[in-house]
């Protein structure tokens, strides 16, 4: 395998992007009767992601401003297929276009403020990376906050992984 094709984000069309979401919305229309307890865990994800929207939001207002580097403008970002089916069971809003069209693009949602797109539609990896800078910040808070956030990211990450499992084994 080329190891650069790793990098490429998957649906990077506009084209592309909506055949994916429609084939992900008839998965889940075909699996319905079977699919009641990964929607329960997208909720969960969803909750998940809300609950950590406050201290996530907090750490990227101190440090991404004077950041040198920014991960929004530097890495190779895309919705995956795990976070596609989330944003359908989740009721979250499709955003219309993945997050990169091409390795090295900027975040296609990076604004003047930071990301345009709610925490709840954006990649899992935008909630789960936390910086070096956003580390050593985190670090410093009070330690039930530290906890809180990483308990949170790990939940997030299992209920992924069931969510995703229950997906594919549904498919007949």
């Amino acid at each position: 395998m080329n190891p650069s094709k790793a990098l490429i984000p998957p649906w990077p069309t506009g084209e592309l992007w909506h055949e994916a979401n429609a084939a992900v919305a008839i998965l889940l229309k075909q699996s319905a009767e079977t699919i009641g307890e990964a929607k329960r865990l997208s909720h969960r994800i969803r909750d998940g992601i809300h609950a950590l929207d406050g201290p996530m939001a907090a750490l990227c207002a101190a440090t991404c401003p004077t950041c040198q580097d920014p991960c929004c403008r530097r890495a190779t970002v895309w919705f995956d297929f795990v976070d596609l089916i989330h944003l359908h069971l989740s009721g979250e809003a499709i955003p219309p276009a993945q997050i990169n069209a091409a390795d090295g693009d900027a975040c296609r949602y990076l604004a003047r403020g930071g990301c345009s797109l709610p925490r709840g539609r954006r990649p899992f990896i935008c909630t789960w990376y936390v910086c070096p800078g956003q580390t050593h910040l985190l670090r410093r808070q009070p330690e039930m906050e530290e906890e809180m956030v990483f308990r949170h990211l790990e939940a997030i990450k299992a209920y992924r992984g069931e969510m995703e499992a229950l997906v594919i084994g549904s498919v007949g």
